[in-house]
């Protein structure tokens, strides 16, 4: 086995762990989000549909 191919598979290897570690961050992230985001926008929806409920019956 040649040295120097060796290493140079192995800086591949390392670059590809680093690059699916930073991916793994990112959809960490996104998922983070989503959950805080969606409960929030559909407690916005619900009071909308509330609002909107009690001023047409209103009129």
């Amino acid at each position: 086995r040649h040295p120097l191919v060796f290493d140079y598979i192995e800086r591949e290897v390392i670059m590809y762990e680093k690059m699916f570690d930073g991916l793994e961050i990112v959809f960490k992230w996104l998922l983070v989000i989503c959950i805080i985001s969606v409960p929030l926008a559909v407690w916005k929806l619900v009071d909308v549909i509330v609002w909107m409920a009690i001023h047409v019956t209103i009129q």
